[in-house]
């Protein structure tokens, strides 16, 4: 049978001498490691028992860590599993071995550098240190081992027969679990043995990282995946959620290798970022994740809208649009980091007026519920009739003026006489056609004229197409607006002076952020570890079958 690996040991004396080994393995996957028990045996400490595994998967060529003390690295990057290819350099400990291919066989070599031949003088020394008496009895150094080790025992057995395990902790409890201090089992469900996910479970309920999580470690459990590789405790209070970007990069550095068809590209730093993706919801309310760098990144939003006109300058001591600024519209909300939603009573109603009668123009129609436009027409207009005829109204205007977002043009509402019931519902009706087609509501939104078996005597028959105006862009990351309040807005979203269209995205791309964001960190740059913008999974609310009576507790502390 063709042999599936060769290992080389090539050993290069000082002097030039040298001496080669080749074995040839058959099986699919061998085991590298300083134990008996492994394929090929390297002789270092700094190797584990079973170190690494090399497998055969179809053509590609696979390294996996077995969980070792002191991990693999491929071309100089540390990993947990790696595809191979030929040239690459794997590192175990101390020991690099380098990977190439002899048609289907693949070749592993050691290359092993032994030091000079030992002068005679020397090996005389050695020698003669060999006859003394006390080269055979035990140094300062291993007595002084076998001491500590007997300490070590008693320090450790020392709980065992009292009520104190202050011994066996290796650090300060966080504030989050104090509730828990003294009950150890609660996360030990097993002596000596790392803390399990479901002792974590018991208490805590978080969401999912990413869609099929759960499905992707069961398939990947080489991995060993746990709550504690991010989470550990006994820091005191710094520590408990990890922040080193080594975590996610183990699996985002090469999430194709580990998942094929992965939806999201590889990334190994921010600094090799892919370009950030905006959620465009569309008119059938599927949700779509485009690039900023996409021709298809458009708002669709259905709002007339544009920031040119809003933002011009006003003219001081004349009437006419005041002068606006970002702040007029966006503020900040309570916590701080997410902006308020966009409120027509608040901002826009002071400069877009919804009369729709010169006659009465401290009349309005209310914004937000199309089917509350009518009823409102509908008892201004009663009002008029029963007033009475001797009842003086105001002058007419000759028109109701309303300007087009983008142009100068004028929109008029013609004057409407109303008499009569008859003449209420057709004024009422009249001015609803208006509102909807030509002037207040029209300015803005989008319009659809009911179908006949959905119009009645008492309802709209308009009804506009909800905006749907998103708060938040990108769901899948945490921005602070608040965080960078010492920067000016225009700064950031730039070219919205002269935005005349809604479907413009004003958003930063990530060649701003990475200007200020830097890794590694250098001086006078902000860090950028992954956690700064992404969450790995939120908490979920306490479930009400595990919450405990508080008097129970701290009964339970006096004991």
């Amino acid at each position: 049978m063709a042999s599936v690996f060769r290992f080389i040991h090539e050993k290069k004396a000082g002097a030039g001498g040298a001496e080669r080994r080749v074995v040839e393995f058959s099986e699919s996957a061998i085991v590298f490691g300083r134990g008996g028990s492994s394929h090929v045996i390297l002789p270092s400490y700094k190797v584990g028992t079973e170190h690494a595994k090399l497998t055969r998967e179809g053509e590609a060529l696979v390294v996996t860590d077995l969980e070792s003390p002191t991990g693999i690295r491929v071309n100089g990057r540390p990993v947990s599993r790696a595809e191979l290819h030929g040239g690459d350099v794997v590192s175990l400990g101390d020991i690099d071995l380098r990977v190439s291919f002899d048609g289907n066989t693949a070749e592993v070599t050691w290359l092993e550098l032994m030091p000079l031949s030992m002068p005679d003088g020397e090996r005389v020394a050695i020698r003669m240190r060999q006859l003394q008496l006390d080269s055979y009895l035990p140094s300062i150094k291993a007595i002084s081992i076998v001491l500590a080790a007997i300490g070590v025992v008693a320090w450790l057995a020392y709980p065992l027969s009292t009520s104190s395990k202050k011994q066996w902790s290796s650090g300060p409890i966080s504030n989050s679990h104090k509730l828990i201090e003294h009950d150890c089992v609660k996360c030990h469900a097993e002596p000596f043995k790392p803390v399990r996910d479901q002792e974590c479970f018991a208490c805590h309920s978080m969401t999912e990282h990413a869609h099929g999580m759960g499905d992707f470690l069961q398939q990947h459990k080489d991995l060993g995946r746990r709550c504690a590789e991010c989470h550990m405790e006994h820091n005191g209070d710094h520590g408990l959620i990890s922040e080193d970007s080594r975590f996610c990069v183990s699996c985002h550095g090469d999430l194709t290798a580990l998942k094929s068809g992965a939806a999201v590209e590889n990334v190994a730093s921010f600094d090799s970022h892919p370009q950030f993706r905006v959620s465009l919801r569309e008119a059938n309310d599927v949700v779509t994740r485009v690039s900023l760098d996409d021709p298809k990144a458009k708002d669709p939003t259905p709002i007339k809208f544009g920031h040119k006109v809003h933002l011009k300058q006003g003219l001081e001591g004349q009437d006419g649009p005041v002068t606006l600024q970002c702040s007029d519209c966006h503020a900040l909300d309570k916590d701080f980091k997410t902006l308020k939603p966009i409120d027509f009573d608040q901002h826009c109603r002071d400069c877009h007026s919804l009369g729709f009668d010169a006659r009465l123009p401290n009349s309005q129609v209310p914004h937000g519920d199309a089917d509350a436009v009518f009823p409102a027409l509908f008892a201004a207009y009663s009002r008029v009739v029963l007033l009475g005829e001797d009842h003086e109204l105001p002058n007419p205007a000759q028109d109701m003026q309303r300007e087009m977002p983008g142009t100068e043009e004028p929109r008029t509402t013609p004057m409407i006489e109303a008499t009569g019931i008859p003449g209420v519902v057709e004024s009422a009706r009249q001015a609803e056609r208006q509102l909807f087609t030509r002037t207040g509501c029209f300015l803005c939104h989008s319009y659809r004229e009911k179908p006949e078996e959905f119009q009645t005597s008492v309802n709209s028959h308009y009804e506009i197409v909800s905006p749907k105006i998103p708060n938040v862009w990108f769901p899948a990351a945490r921005f602070s607006h608040g965080a960078h309040e010492e920067f000016s807005c225009e700064s950031c979203h730039e070219k919205t002076r002269e935005s005349k269209d809604t479907a413009d995205l004003l958003l930063p791309r990530k060649q701003l952020c990475q200007e200020c964001h830097a890794l590694p960190e250098k001086g006078g740059y902000v860090r950028s570890d992954c956690v700064e913008c992404h969450s790995y999974h939120d908490a979920l609310g306490f479930p009400a079958e595990k919450k405990q009576d508080i008097a129970n507790y701290l009964k339970g502390l006096t004991r």
